[in-house]
């Protein structure tokens, strides 16, 4: 079992074995991606590119498909085999029985993100979803999976051993896979609009600022008038992304007044004023049609 289990984990980071950046390529994982990579990869990239410009190296390419699946699991069978007859340690070629599992969890994982999965490589089209890395999408997705793991195992548990129970236990996980890809824009949704609050608000308190009082009634638009004195035109902006540690990319809104109930819920914004002691920025987050101040900081 453990054998197995390490071979699944092995299996879960080949596929990214075409990306430089990727986690298999740095830390405790650095010598089996350089195996991968420099002793599979590259010289089967190369072999295959003279057959078509399909096989390009690049990330997220054949490897991440069926076809790539079968390559690795033919190639590592070899490996752990050599390894095992070499090494006499009994059970480690177990390990490849668990390197095709974690191969094609992975690209199940990746087919909820916005690149997606060409699963049928070189046929078909991309099989993908609307998560994004390192946002709110991705942690609340990573939550999901955990719950519907949680209960495959205790079902697992539950139920008496058999065929029937095994039978039971995949295709709870199939389904489960695909009623979550099907909910899966709503859950980015959901995710990252909570998420972006949440770094905003620690952007401005690591900033000087400060969260707002509970008891500071929302308003439904935003106005912003200049009063000729200050050089600087005022702004409303709308925070879209996240950039670096706790960069924030605003578009700016040329309008004067802003409606929130125009406004999807969960959007932040920044609204910049001029007061006599400086300059001040103001953070809005919209909630039932309502422009609600969690946080303000003064420049």
């Amino acid at each position: 079992l453990v054998f197995v289990l390490f071979g699944i984990a092995i299996g879960s980071l080949l596929p990214d074995i075409d990306a430089s950046d990727a986690k298999v390529m740095h830390g405790i994982w650095r010598p089996i991606g350089l195996f991968g990579k420099y002793l599979f990869y590259k010289p089967l990239t190369r072999l295959l590119g003279t057959r078509s410009d399909l096989f390009a190296d690049e990330h997220r390419g054949f490897l991440h498909s069926f076809f790539g699946c079968l390559l690795v699991s033919m190639y590592f069978a070899f490996v752990t085999l050599l390894l095992n007859v070499l090494t006499l340690i009994p059970f480690l070629w177990w390990i490849w029985l668990g390197i095709p599992f974690g191969f094609l969890l992975h690209l199940a994982e990746d087919s909820f993100t916005k690149s997606g999965v060409r699963w049928f490589f070189p046929r078909g089209e991309p099989t993908r979803s609307t998560t994004r890395l390192k946002r709110g999408s991705e942690y609340l997705l990573t939550v999901a999976f955990y719950i519907v793991s949680l209960i495959l195992l205790t079902a697992a548990q539950i139920l008496p051993s058999s065929f029937i129970t095994i039978f039971i236990i995949f295709s709870a996980t199939i389904f489960s896979f695909i009623l979550l890809h099907r909910i899966n824009p709503r859950i980015s949704m959901i995710g990252d609009k909570a998420y972006l609050r949440l770094v905003v608000e620690e952007y401005i308190v690591k900033r000087g600022g400060v969260k707002a009082r509970t008891d500071i009634p929302c308003i439904p638009y935003i106005r912003i008038e200049d009063d000729g004195i200050v050089p600087m035109e005022p702004y409303i902006a709308k925070i879209t992304n996240v950039g670096g540690k706790f960069g924030l990319n605003r578009i700016f809104l040329t309008s004067s007044v802003i409606e929130a109930s125009k406004l999807k819920r969960g959007s932040v914004f920044e609204v910049r004023v001029f007061e006599e002691i400086g300059e001040r920025r103001l953070y809005y987050v919209v909630k039932n049609e309502l422009f609600c101040l969690f946080a303000d900081r003064m420049i």
